[in-house]
């Protein structure tokens, strides 16, 4: 029998796999992966689950193809956030057809560190939903955690344990993956459907996150929410919602998932925080955009953000308020509506993103 080490990549072969098959247990929908398993990787998906909780170092294997043995492997991978220390490698062996056989698990830490570690990170999970607000609806403790992961996480590109829970929880800095698994295990605890999405974002290797609310899919990117991550500023920390319960329209304009073939449509634009929050413009023209503006001015707020529904309008707006004056226009008719005698102002541009926000 021969022996060999494989390296696990995101790109798994999820996507012979089209659609949904029947109606899911609960279980089986927090496993988002493993309902696209046939029986035998669903009996070594389960066995792996056993042995990494149990912190066992070889686990059997009932004739699998090296693929199916790594699809299985990568399912428990994606599905359990809280298996921290199951690495994301294994030793194989295989029989003379080619089959697996068994397979060795690794890990990324001793029992003893293990043990301790996750008295802490389920410390820090209690904490944090302890100040997450569970009254509120299902949209709502979505948003909480969204928020409460970027007001709490520092990005930091080098950080310590950052494709895992560990992190966040026991360090708060980590990546993008950090940020997902963080995302997905705190909304499975509070009984919401989250599960990891790998991908593109930009080109680069990135990670997201998909929900359900009420039946209806929605992808959140926590970490595309933080503003420090997105380039801002100590001074300009305003947490960006266009990627809070988003459409597959919306992120696709920048992110690319490596099985679209798996995913469940996102079409829904329910709990879209412009819509929500009144700051969505189906028009840019100069009409549209200046009564906006002039309404918040004349209930005497000092910020106007403005989303639009596609790169054409937000366009269109950018013209008139950049190009054409009607900035400086609106900023004069401030002056004339509250008596001041001079106003400073400021406007942020985020094209990904199609928002155009201005503080004054």
């Amino acid at each position: 029998m021969k022996k060999a080490k494989i390296s696990l990549l995101w790109c798994a072969c999820f996507c012979c796999l089209l659609f949904f098959a029947g109606k899911q247990t609960k279980a089986e929908e927090f496993q988002f992966y493993y309902q696209f398993l046939n029986e035998d990787q669903r009996e070594l998906y389960d066995d792996v689950v056993e042995a990494a909780q149990e912190y066992e170092m070889n686990v059997d294997v009932d004739d699998l193809s090296e693929a199916q043995t790594e699809q299985a492997y990568l399912a428990v991978y994606y599905d359990h956030p809280e298996l921290f220390w199951l690495s994301s490698g294994y030793q194989y062996w295989s029989d003379i057809r080619g089959n697996v056989t068994q397979i060795e698990m690794e890990y990324n830490a001793t029992w003893e560190e293990k043990e301790a570690q996750n008295q802490l990170i389920e410390a820090a999970i209690q904490e944090v939903l302890y100040e997450v607000d569970y009254g509120q609806d299902t949209y709502g403790k979505i948003r909480s955690v969204y928020e409460y992961l970027i007001n709490r996480i520092e990005y930091v590109p080098d950080s310590e344990y950052n494709q895992d829970i560990r992190s966040v929880f026991l360090n708060w800095e980590s990546v993008c993956t950090g940020y997902t698994k963080a995302t997905q295990i705190l909304l499975q605890r509070m009984g919401i459907f989250c599960t990891c999405i790998r991908g593109t974002a930009n080109g680069e290797n990135h990670a997201w996150n998909l929900v359900e609310i009420d039946g209806q899919y929605y992808y959140v990117d926590t970490t595309w929410g933080d503003p420090l991550y997105l380039g801002g500023s100590e001074g300009n920390n305003q947490i960006d919602y266009t990627y809070l319960c988003c459409t597959q329209q919306t992120l696709f304009r920048t992110h690319q998932p490596e099985d679209p073939a798996i995913l469940p449509e996102c079409n829904s634009e329910m709990y879209n925080y412009y819509i929500l929050n009144g700051m969505y413009l189906q028009s840019g023209d100069r009409d549209t955009v200046s009564q906006y503006v002039m309404n918040i001015i004349q209930q005497g707020g000092r910020e106007a953000v403005m989303n639009f529904p596609s790169e054409e309008q937000y366009a269109i707006a950018k013209a008139e308020l950049l190009d054409y004056g009607l900035l400086d226009e609106l900023m004069n008719q401030y002056l004339q509506f509250s008596g001041e005698g001079q106003v400073s102002f400021t406007y942020e541009t985020r094209d990904q993103e199609l928002v155009f926000r201005i503080l004054w």
